[in-house]
């Protein structure tokens, strides 16, 4: 028995545990588009009900002395009130379809997901977030959040989908731009508070005091960070698709150790930095990694491209 409920799971795809997730959210059989857009027969058009409504409720409402005296009056001024609420659901339902949709389409290239459920208590509060979301680029960013959740629950936390919600498009924009800095080391994630790197990418404190009013970056600019390396061991400062290794050399048995400062990335920034593609150029990250021996020339300093930890084309 126990195995045939695990080659069940195995043929769950990630799709099918969306259209699950959402229509237990929602209350109603989820749809993905390519199956809407085949059903023209059907009053589905989001768009145009709402023209229509917003139409309709175009209706000339009279008052005297600041009252609606005629019964006639109070009826259109209900219907007026009707449509605007039908107008705002049914924009709300667009929203929430749209990202939907989006999230349908990354899922659709994907084949393995965990087979834990998506907690229904998040799923109600998503889509408590998204439906007032129309800005498409921010759709595109909550997409990423529901489809990274469906394939592995518990990957956001509420407390992010609050952050989100309250997030604009530019401040999203900055925190992307920013994040071309962080660095992932032991599963911390930071910002090293270094001039180079901010004249490079053209960062200024104010960017960072701005992200740590959003939640997603402490600004606190004292906070070190060291790397303690035994003899023959190693450290990693992960820069995206790139990696700075910290190699300390046979020095008998005492620890070596590198300390820069940094602004720290909140859990909640750590959480949304997986949405982005980051990391320094070449260019920058050889300069910066060069810096950093300079500073620490008891300890070995190389770069290279994540994937090749041969070091057969180190980038230093």
């Amino acid at each position: 028995m126990s195995n045939a409920v695990e080659i069940i799971k195995a043929v769950v795809s990630p799709v099918t545990k969306l259209i699950d997730a959402v229509s237990g959210a929602i209350g109603k059989l989820y749809e993905p588009v390519h199956i809407r857009r085949t059903a023209d027969a059907r009053a589905y058009e989001i768009q145009a009900e709402a023209k229509a409504l917003r139409e309709n409720a175009d209706i000339p409402i009279q008052y005297r002395a600041g009252e609606i005296t005629a019964s006639t009056e109070v009826d259109l001024f209900v219907q007026r009130a009707q449509s605007r609420l039908a107008y705002q659901e049914l924009l709300k339902q667009q929203n929430i379809e749209q990202v939907t949709d989006k999230a349908y389409e990354i899922l659709s290239h994907e084949t393995v997901c965990s087979d834990e459920p998506v907690d229904r208590d998040w799923m109600i509060r998503f889509f408590n977030s998204v439906e007032d979301i129309s800005n498409e680029a921010m759709q595109e960013l909550w997409a990423k959040i529901l489809a990274g959740e469906v394939k592995e629950p518990k990957s956001f936390s509420l407390r992010t989908l609050e952050t989100l919600k309250n997030l604009s498009q530019d401040e999203a924009s900055l925190f992307e731009y920013v994040c071309q800095a962080v660095v992932c080391s032991d599963g911390d994630y930071f910002i090293p508070n270094d001039s180079f790197i901010f004249k490079t990418l053209n960062i200024e404190y104010a960017d960072i005091l701005r992200l740590d009013e959003c939640g997603l970056i402490s600004a606190i600019g004292t906070v070190n960070r060291y790397f303690d390396i035994a003899p023959n061991g190693k450290s990693y400062a992960i820069f995206g698709n790139k990696s700075i290794e910290i190699f300390a050399r046979n020095c008998g048995k005492q620890l070596e150790r590198a300390v820069i400062e940094v602004y720290p990335m909140t859990k909640i920034g750590e959480q949304i930095i997986s949405l982005f593609e980051h990391g320094l150029s070449d260019e920058a990250l050889l300069q910066y990694a060069r810096e950093f021996k300079g500073e620490n020339q008891k300890l070995k300093v190389t770069a290279y491209y994540r994937g090749d930890e041969a070091h057969e084309n180190d980038l230093l």
